[in-house]
């Protein structure tokens, strides 16, 4: 046990890290979706046939407390809205996966699992920029809850629901990055990009 342990603080410290199959899938489909941003939409239209679905049942409505409009109506003009923005979206270059960076994701996120919340400080009250200072100053990140599903995931980040900016969107598409790092504990999911 003790040169187990050994093995994996020594490739700790050399930045080598032993990155889950869901977390280098979803770099994969990151990937997928910043160099070809319509591959997206076949799954985007899945989404919407399934709400029609529910939308014709009519035992079936879910309201908004807000507003009180039916929220399947309120999905389907999202993700069509969302099938308007991937057919302008011009492809971006490919993300090199950060093995130092992932060390700083995988902390983040084991924080956010730690403390049940979604927030970009970290432990101590470290923002993102301090906690990547000597890698970049250049850096930007994307939080997300509720999913084991890599596409999934990412659907909710690209519809950005309640963020008036679309930053998670931005920081997908961000042409300026030109590395990541992505990590999930339990369902807390980090995705950070530095250039």
């Amino acid at each position: 046990m003790k040169k187990i342990t050994t093995i994996i603080l020594t490739l700790i410290s050399l930045g080598i890290t032993a990155q889950t199959s869901e977390e280098l899938e979803m770099i994969k489909m990151i990937n997928q979706l910043r160099t070809n941003p319509k591959s997206f939409i076949p799954y985007i239209e899945e989404r919407i046939k399934g709400l029609e679905t529910m939308k014709a049942n009519p035992k079936f409505t879910i309201t908004l407390r807000s507003n009180k409009s039916n929220i399947t109506e309120y999905y389907i003009v999202e993700y069509k809205k969302l099938i308007v923005f991937l057919n302008k979206q011009k492809p971006v270059s490919v993300l090199e996966l950060s093995n130092k960076l992932y060390l700083i994701t995988q902390n983040q996120a084991n924080y956010l699992d730690s403390t049940k919340q979604l927030t970009h400080i970290g432990p101590n009250g470290e923002t993102i920029g301090n906690r990547m200072k000597k890698m970049s100053s250049t850096v930007s990140e994307n939080c997300a809850w509720g999913s084991d599903d890599v596409v999934e995931t990412l659907i909710v980040l690209l519809l950005d629901y309640g963020v008036p900016n679309k930053g998670h969107r931005t920081n997908l598409f961000n042409p300026n990055m030109t590395r990541v790092a992505v990590a999930k504990v339990n369902q807390y999911w980090v995705q950070d990009f530095i250039k």
